[in-house]
């Protein structure tokens, strides 16, 4: 076989492949007695078929299983060896006629990743301690989903629950028929009510509102009618109240807001973390331009597609459109695959992480407390998937390494109200 390579760019190349009848003349002889002492044939014994007559029947098909399998072979033995691609390699041309064999791979190389200075990168990381005032807001939102309401002839407020029913208008503001949501229930002191708030405010039962609302670009419009106004009726904060609310971590209120506290903090940390790590990755996202390798790029895109048709179950609606949404998820993908390597490279750099049997247990009994469960039945998940187990060690790895970078970059603590404004700035 004659392999000839072609460069495409610095991390995508086409490995020709081109072979005559004679250069698999073996294999296919091999190939036919095999079949011979096994094909069944009516007016033959087994095993006597003459090898024209398997040729004949079958040659075609026996002849291209022997091409995958040297195929197979090629890659393994030469072009692994030779170009050590990454990625799940394409076989972009198969072509076996006229006695000539005419195939073509699509491999990826690793880009070479010089990172860039690090100390010179700066992230903003929130930096938020739980106060007295959140904790007891936490305690009167709990006191309330517990407690009941009573119907009151007031004018709505913030305070208010409301019982309205919503009716879609078209761009005439006419009722579209068939298109009404009866008595839905709106805490209006809730986040994402604040719309509601703003029309309905002042109004009272009976009466109705004309509302637009945008969702990206469209605009939803529809009538709000106010069947009642309801006032709520807090629980007390009992025994019992405080018991329910912690897990059986409180019997006062003084202990259940101390649980809230600790539970909130911790809540705020994973969040500043989370933030952080995505922050960090958009930073060095833009600090290292170079190309990845398109066979990489594609596997990304697949991966998405698949767990997108697992959500659906299993099967993708009639009108979606396949080569639309690939085309959709090219910017991730490009994205992604620079994370890769970046975090490769990170990885190469922090040589001395270690990924402990401490680490991993530490881990458990994080997911344990998380999840309600013993830490001997998150083990046991872990020993029957140990692919499982692999991605736990890597995301113990990833948190390493952003423990290290966080030791070199340059971070800017903000308070949660500089930081919001910074996310919406960014964002506009």
């Amino acid at each position: 076989m004659k392999l000839t390579a072609e460069t495409l760019n610095v991390v995508d190349k086409l490995i020709h492949v081109e072979a005559t009848r004679e250069d698999l003349k073996d294999q296919f002889e091999t190939a036919y007695r095999f079949y011979r002492s096994r094909v069944n044939l009516p007016g033959f014994r087994k095993g006597q078929i003459p090898v024209d007559v398997i040729r004949q029947r079958f040659g075609h098909d026996i002849e291209l299983e022997e091409i995958q399998k040297e195929l197979n072979k090629v890659y393994k033995d030469q072009i692994v060896r030779e170009h050590n691609p990454m990625g799940e390699t394409q076989l972009t041309k198969l072509q076996w006629e006229g006695d000539q064999l005419s195939a073509t791979f699509k491999i990826g190389i690793s880009p070479n990743v010089k990172l860039v200075d690090l100390t010179k990168l700066k992230v903003p990381k929130l930096v938020h301690d739980v106060t007295e005032r959140e904790v007891d807001e936490e305690v009167q939102r709990a006191l309330e989903r517990e407690g009941s309401t009573e119907e009151v002839d007031e004018k709505v407020t913030k305070e208010h629950v409301v019982i309205v029913d919503a009716q879609s208008l078209d761009n005439k503001k006419k009722p579209i028929e068939g298109q009404v949501d009866k008595d839905q229930k709106i805490d209006l002191s809730q986040s994402g009510a604040e719309e509601f708030l703003k029309n309905l405010k002042g109004k009272k039962a009976g009466q109705s509102v004309d509302m637009t609302v945008k969702s990206g670009k469209e605009k939803d419009r529809f009538r709000v009618t106010i069947n009642k106004v309801l006032k709520k009726l807090p629980a007390e904060p009992t025994e019992e109240f405080c018991k329910k609310q912690s897990g059986d971590q409180a019997s006062t209120l003084n202990e259940l807001k101390a649980h809230f506290r600790s539970q909130m903090q911790m809540y705020f940390d994973q969040t500043s973390d989370r933030l952080f790590q995505q922050d960090v990755i958009e930073v060095l996202l833009n600090a290292h331009e170079f190309q990845t390798p398109e066979v990489f790029q594609d596997q990304i895109v697949e991966h998405a597609l698949k767990e997108y048709k697992e959500k659906q179950g299993d099967k993708l609606p009639e009108t979606f459109d396949e080569q639309a949404y690939r085309e959709s998820q090219k910017e991730m993908a490009e994205r992604e695959a620079r994370w890769v390597f970046i975090n490769k490279a990170l990885q190469e750099k922090y040589d001395d992480i270690e990924i402990t049997a401490e680490d991993v247990d530490q881990e458990l009994e994080k997911m344990a407390t998380s999840y309600g469960l013993t830490v001997e039945q998150v083990k046991g998940f872990y020993t029957q998937n140990t692919s499982e187990l692999e991605n736990l060690r890597n995301k113990i790895r990833d948190e390493k390494v952003f423990a290290k970078l966080e030791s070199e970059i340059q971070i800017k603590e903000m308070d949660k109200d500089a930081f919001n404004k910074y996310k919406e700035k960014e964002n506009k």
